[in-house]
């Protein structure tokens, strides 16, 4: 175990994304949180000092390795919760497992989400299409989309009926001296 006096935690996070849509994965809750990251950061901007400030550390380092902000779920814009408790899919994650590998096994649960029509996604107004043979075919409405999706393992992410801390972690900060990704 690396034990070190804590060193500077280096901007990194919410504040800094260019994702559209953002994915809490929690294992614990067995749901996805699921919000668009524009409206997350404007109502971080503009209440950060409304909420607690936390660290995170990895596991195998004595220091914190992330600081942001417990957000309570209730607060944030156009949160969807995808229940998904049904799925087998959670049984990939293992609590003390490092951060690479949690991170991939959110990932792959985001992946399957999308896959099997589970993840709700936003989209600027589409407009009826003026194609004539598309309409005669049944396609009244043609999306075109980019839509970059950032997904964080957040182990107990969510509401406290179903097992969570109540809140969600806005990170704000990171150091990662294990180079885990």
């Amino acid at each position: 175990m690396m034990v070190e006096q804590q060193p500077k935690l280096f901007e990194y996070g919410i504040q800094l994304e260019q994702s559209d849509v953002r994915v809490h994965v929690s294992p614990a809750t067995r749901r996805l949180y699921v919000f668009p990251t524009g409206r997350a950061q404007d109502m971080l901007n503009a209440r950060a000092k409304e909420f607690r400030e936390a660290t995170a550390t990895q596991p195998g380092v004595a220091y914190a390795t992330a600081r942001g902000f417990l957000i309570p779920w209730k607060q944030i814009p156009e949160l969807r919760i995808v229940d998904l408790s049904h799925k087998t899919w959670w049984d990939r994650f293992a609590y003390h497992a490092n951060t690479s590998h949690k991170s991939a096994c959110a990932v792959q649960v985001v992946q399957c989400a999308l896959e099997h029509g589970y993840l709700p996604l936003w989209f600027k107004a589409a407009a009826e299409t003026e194609h004539v043979t598309l309409q005669i075919k049944g396609a009244d409405i043609v999306l075109f989309a980019r839509t970059v999706i950032q997904v964080k393992c957040d182990w107990s992410a969510g509401p406290v009926e179903f097992g969570g801390t109540g809140n969600i972690f806005f990170q704000t900060a990171e150091l990662n001296p294990l180079r885990r990704h």
